[in-house]
């Protein structure tokens, strides 16, 4: 996710390097709508097909257990 979402000019005005944002993001459902590229969504990536499950799967078990800052 850094390496656009990362650094002085993230893509999207979203810094998801930043614990603060990201979760923001992931309790607002905006993280787990985009990476499972629900309708309604901004899908993430955004081209090149969806990120493998076991991504996807880490992010909702951390979103899930409340997004904390580990």
């Amino acid at each position: 996710c850094n390496g656009c979402h990362g650094g002085g000019s993230p893509q999207g005005s979203l810094a998801l390097g930043n614990w603060t944002v990201a979760s923001t993001v992931a309790m607002d459902g905006r993280l787990a709508g985009a990476v499972q590229h629900v309708t309604g969504y901004s899908e993430m990536p955004p081209s090149g097909g969806m990120l493998p499950q076991c991504d996807i799967d880490k992010i909702l078990t951390w979103v899930q257990a409340g997004a904390p800052n580990n």
